[in-house]
C-alpha cells in the first residue's frame, strides 16, 4: 500500500472522536420521550401552520411553540 493510501494518525483520531461524539448524542436523543416544557411565550408566538389531527387541532409556531386544541380551537394548551 502506498504512503499516501494509508491514512494518517490524525485522520484516525478525527473519525473516532466524531464517532464517539455522535454515539453519544444519538443515546440521549434516543432514551425516550420527555415532557414538553410550557413556554409563557406561546400564547404571543406566530403560528406558522395549523392541521387537523383525527378530533385535534395541532399548531407549529416560531420558537418551536406546539399548541393543542381538543374543542375545535376554543382552548389552546
Amino acid at each position: 500500500m502506498s504512503e499516501r493510501a494509508r491514512p494518517r494518525q490524525a485522520d484516525v483520531s478525527l473519525a473516532c472522536s466524531l464517532a464517539v461524539l455522535m454515539a453519544g448524542s444519538f443515546a440521549a436523543w434516543a432514551s425516550g420521550p420527555e415532557d414538553a416544557i410550557q413556554s409563557a411565550r406561546a400564547p404571543q408566538a406566530l403560528l406558522l401552520d395549523v392541521a387537523r389531527a383525527g378530533g385535534r387541532i395541532v399548531g407549529v409556531g416560531e420558537w418551536g411553540h406546539v399548541v393543542l386544541s381538543d374543542d375545535d380551537g376554543k382552548t389552546w394548551r
